[in-house]
């Protein structure tokens, strides 16, 4: 639930918004979550790279790249958020 909070209330830019090619710009420490992102997104057959660099170790901000084969590359990254989304809050407590 702690990474559904962080992945809300972070900042994003889009650098490169294409239909099969997509950059996005997170602003503060986004390794855990991007990881999580990264990886949800290769599970989609029609993600042909996804990953991210954190360009400089002084400055506290990631991009993410997603390239897709198909799809809606916008779209793709949606449906990884989502996903991430519901995986998390089905290990919420009850």
């Amino acid at each position: 639930m702690f990474d559904v909070i962080i992945l809300i209330l972070m900042e994003l830019e889009i650098v490169t918004d294409e239909k099969n090619f997509l950059e996005v710009k997170f602003k503060g420490d986004a390794h855990s979550i991007l990881n999580i992102l990264k990886k949800k997104l290769l599970e989609d057959d029609s993600v042909s790279f996804s990953g991210y660099n954190k360009p400089h170790p002084l400055i506290n901000e990631s991009i993410l790249v997603v390239k897709t084969d198909k799809k809606d590359a916008r779209k793709v990254l949606n449906d990884a958020i989502n996903s991430v989304v519901k995986d998390l809050e089905s290990l919420k407590v009850k």
